[in-house]
C-alpha cells in the first residue's frame, strides 16, 4: 500500500512539473504583454486619470484614461515627440478642482522639455490648459538649450535648467541655474500658465 502511495504521488509531482515547464516554455500572446513605456495613477478628490505612453521610435502615443468622478468614455489619445518623464496632480488655483500635468522630454540630444495640462470643470470635463514655450520670454530663453525639468512646489509649476555661454557644448553648460515659477491664470476660454518669476542662481 505504502510502495503504490508513493508511486501515484511521485507520478502527480512530475506530472505537475512537466505542466509547469510547459507553461514557462510557452511564448507569451501579445495582449499578454505590457507595451507601455510609462504609467501613472493620479486620483485627487475622487477625481483620477491613468497617464500611459506606449509606442517606438521618438513619436509616442499618450494615453489620458479618466475614472472616478471623471467620464472614463472621454479618453484622450495624443502623438507626442519624445517621452513622458512624470505627471501630477494638483489644485494649483485653489478652486476646488484639480489640475492635470503631464511633464515631456524631446528626443534626441536637447531634451528639451514641456508640459501638457488639462484643468477639470464643474461638469468633470477635463480642458487644455495653454503652456508658453521658453522662447515666447526673451529673459527666459537666453542661454535655453533644453535638459529642463518640471516639478510642482508650495501649489506652484516650477521649471529649472542649467543656462549655457556661447561657447558651451550642449553636454557641458557653465551658466547660471534658472528656475521659472508659473502662474495659473483663468481666463474667458481656458486657463493658462504665466511666467511669474524668473531665478538665477550659481551652479556651484
Amino acid at each position: 500500500m505504502k510502495i503504490r502511495f508513493f508511486s501515484v504521488f511521485m507520478l502527480a509531482i512530475l506530472s505537475c512539473k512537466s505542466i509547469s515547464n510547459k507553461k514557462i516554455d510557452e511564448p507569451l500572446d501579445d495582449h499578454q504583454i505590457d507595451h507601455r513605456l510609462f504609467f501613472k495613477r493620479l486620483l485627487l478628490n475622487k477625481y483620477g486619470v491613468y497617464i500611459s505612453t506606449t509606442g517606438k521610435g521618438s513619436i509616442k502615443e499618450l494615453t489620458i484614461l479618466p475614472f472616478a468622478r471623471l467620464d472614463k468614455n472621454k479618453k484622450v489619445t495624443l502623438d507626442i515627440d519624445g517621452a513622458v518623464v512624470d505627471a501630477e496632480i494638483n489644485d494649483l488655483d485653489f478652486d476646488g478642482f484639480p489640475e492635470i500635468l503631464i511633464f515631456t522630454s524631446s528626443a534626441g540630444s536637447g531634451s528639451y522639455g514641456d508640459v501638457i495640462a488639462y484643468s477639470v470643470d464643474a461638469k468633470s470635463n477635463m480642458n487644455l490648459i495653454d503652456f508658453p514655450s521658453v522662447s515666447s520670454s526673451k529673459k527666459a530663453s537666453l542661454g535655453y538649450m533644453g535638459h529642463d525639468t518640471f516639478a510642482i512646489e508650495h501649489k506652484a509649476l516650477i521649471q529649472r535648467f542649467k543656462t549655457y555661454n556661447k561657447t558651451d557644448s550642449n553636454s557641458k553648460p557653465t551658466g547660471n541655474w534658472r528656475q521659472i515659477r508659473y502662474k495659473l491664470l483663468a481666463s474667458e476660454a481656458s486657463k493658462k500658465f504665466i511666467i511669474d518669476t524668473i531665478t538665477e542662481y550659481p551652479q556651484n
